[in-house]
């Protein structure tokens, strides 16, 4: 099977038996799991082992946690938190965009940012997201496992040579852009958490781009994916209404 074939029913098979298996097994917030499946799914390489995988567990449940200690400062010194959650966030990009820590940068922003918005509906609540985020990545991964031997990628193509890192002005402009872009989207997300949660994420996609015309490309592509999303899950919404069985 050609390479960009295997690519594309690799893509596909693992967010779907992850999908299976996290609403199969009732986990808390299961559709995260597919989400990270997806993310997972698109790199080319072979998927992690068991203990880069406990490593990255590890990482979540740290950097996460961050956001568990910003909660009662956020609900009794809110100024003050919001400086620390722009200094976060300044320091979170840093990591992905110089140091290339990307994992680490992106779960610190979730931590700074979508626990401690969730902490002010309820603590439990926080405390939620983040075994939803541990389990749906575990899962997403022993799907991988499964998966990629049927699917697997060519070793001329997983050794690329890594893109060299932006500047170090360049990474600070980034970094500085990038909280300019998020904050204003988190202080909307903290009046109403449970109806704007979810694009916090996208705006921390924006941000972190390298360049301009790589935000707007990222832009339209988030804004295309979100409507087609949003107009197949309609579609098959209506179709189950027709006919609501097992293989619907």
């Amino acid at each position: 099977m050609h390479i960009q074939a295997r690519r594309i029913f690799r893509l596909s098979a693992i967010p779907a038996l992850t999908l299976a298996v996290a609403y199969g097994l009732k986990l808390p917030m299961p559709f995260i799991a597919p989400l990270f499946a997806f993310m997972f799914a698109a790199l080319p390489g072979p998927p992690m082992g068991l203990k880069n995988l406990l490593g990255l567990l590890l990482v979540v449940c740290i950097t996460c946690a961050v956001g568990l200690v910003l909660i009662p400062a956020l609900l009794h010194y809110q100024f003050t938190t919001l400086l620390l959650v722009a200094v976060g966030l300044y320091f979170s990009t840093y990591l992905t965009v110089y140091l290339g820590r990307a994992l680490f940068g992106t779960f610190l922003t979730i931590g700074f940012t979508l626990i401690s918005a969730a902490g002010t509906i309820s603590f439990d609540l926080a405390v939620m997201v983040i075994h939803g985020l541990a389990v749906g990545i575990a899962v997403a991964v022993l799907c991988q496992w499964i998966v990629y031997p049927w699917f697997p990628e060519e070793p001329a193509a997983v050794g690329k040579k890594p893109v060299p890192p932006p500047s170090v002005n360049r990474s600070n402009w980034i970094a500085l852009r990038s909280t300019a872009i998020v904050l204003p989207v988190y202080w909307l997300v903290l009046t109403s958490p449970a109806a704007y949660m979810a694009i916090i994420m996208k705006a921390v996609l924006l941000g972190q781009q390298t360049s301009t015309v790589d935000a707007k490309s990222a832009g339209r592509e988030l804004l295309g994916s979100t409507f087609l999303g949003g107009v197949f899950a309609v579609l098959f919404w209506s179709l189950l209404g027709i006919s609501t069985n097992l293989w619907m």
